[in-house]
């Protein structure tokens, strides 16, 4: 068993009335948090996968869940935040960060649930930092969200999540979708017809080795660190909630053995968002447009399961120096419309000890570096 898992603090769940208002923070999902969630979607909207039980359920990391009602009882607010604790010192602490948080019941109530999630992570847990990643397609809810993040004492910082995105409309037919784009473009969408092979749902832990392949071929070719999304969950939240996730991977014709290409997206109520991909460098496979095909299936899917746009996963400036210049390029080839979807903000809760890891991780960089 891995250190870190013999090390994970005991279970949390506390229960207690600040600002007015019912608080709960906890390391554990019950049918308890279960219905605050569903109450709070009938006021505020669907929330991002990552901040859902619907993840939470099959998710093997550690995390923490805050729940607050409003002064009249009423479900106002809910964030996740996934923690990370360094190998080499585990008992010094984590660094918290809550992924693609949604909305609140309103602008009032996300202001004290920040203050509250900033409070209780720095009172009752052992985080050194605590990072917001907030999920807004809106440019001004985006900058309001960063305002009252920043009363409630978090400060701008360097992102490490996707902050800017292209944004395709699917709400034409697929045909007025097609017609839109660049005639070269819509051919290649349109060859996946004469594609004599198979692109199969994928929700089966079995093949999740050959995606991981396919994935670590990804990342080595572009040299960007890996998702922190974990395969199991992935395939879990795929089987049990298939209006929520989808993937889908590529088999050539005649092997049949396991896909050498796959993709996935994710629903956040009406915005689906281009989650991951691999392939593997295969040359029969790289002769054909696959990631315009297995992207071209998640559009299907997203369609009909109501999203009316299609995030497409991060952008980046691309340039000699980008490594994801050719993927962002692709994108573009799909989509010119470009919009600004997170700002990140900080909370450093214990800086002493945030001091001494970071020392310790320089001079293990240090070390590695001399030693190969």
């Amino acid at each position: 068993m891995d250190l870190r898992e013999l090390l994970r603090p005991p279970p949390l769940d506390l229960r207690l009335e600040r600002r007015g208002r019912w608080v709960r923070f906890t390391s554990a999902i019950d049918q308890e948090s279960e219905r605050f969630e569903e109450e709070l979607q009938q006021v505020a909207g669907e929330l991002p996968l990552p901040q859902r039980h619907a993840w939470l359920r099959w998710c093997q990391r550690e995390y923490r869940l805050l729940q607050v009602r409003d002064p009249g009882g009423r479900a106002a607010y809910q964030a996740v935040v996934y923690i990370a604790r360094p190998r080499l010192l585990p008992l010094v602490g984590g660094e918290g960060t809550a992924r693609k948080l949604g909305t609140a019941a309103s602008a009032e109530e996300e202001r004290q649930g920040l203050r509250l999630l900033r409070e209780l992570c720095q009172e009752a847990s052992d985080l050194l930092t605590l990072r917001l990643q907030p999920r807004r397609l809106d440019p001004q809810a985006l900058q309001a969200f960063v305002e009252r993040a920043a009363e409630a004492g978090f400060a701008p910082c360097e992102p490490e999540g996707i902050t800017r995105t292209l944004l395709l409309d699917l709400r034409s037919h697929r045909e007025e979708l097609l017609a839109a784009l660049p005639k070269k473009t819509r051919y290649l969408l349109r060859s996946r017809e004469r594609f004599t092979g198979e692109i199969r749902v994928l929700d089966d832990p079995a093949v999740a080795p050959a995606c991981q392949a396919a994935a670590a071929a990804a990342l080595a070719r572009t040299g960007v660190r890996a998702s922190p999304w974990e395969w199991h969950t992935l395939f879990s939240v795929a089987r049990e909630r298939p209006d929520l996730l989808r993937m889908v991977g590529l088999y050539l014709p005649g092997r049949a053995d396991g896909p050498v290409a796959f993709a996935s997206a994710v629903r956040h109520g009406e915005t689906a968002e281009y989650a991951s991909a691999g392939s593997l460098d295969d040359p029969e496979l790289r002769k054909l447009p696959f990631n315009y095909w297995l992207l071209d299936c998640l559009f299907d899917w997203a369609r009909g399961h109501g999203a009316r746009f299609m995030d497409l996963g991060g952008v980046t400036a691309g340039g000699p120096d980008d490594p994801l210049a050719g993927i962002s390029a692709f994108k573009r080839r799909l989509c010119n419309v470009e919009v600004e979807v997170g700002r990140e903000m900080l909370a450093v809760l214990r800086p002493v000890r945030r001091k001494a890891v970071a020392a310790m991780r320089a001079v293990v960089h240090r070390v590695r570096a001399v030693h190969g």
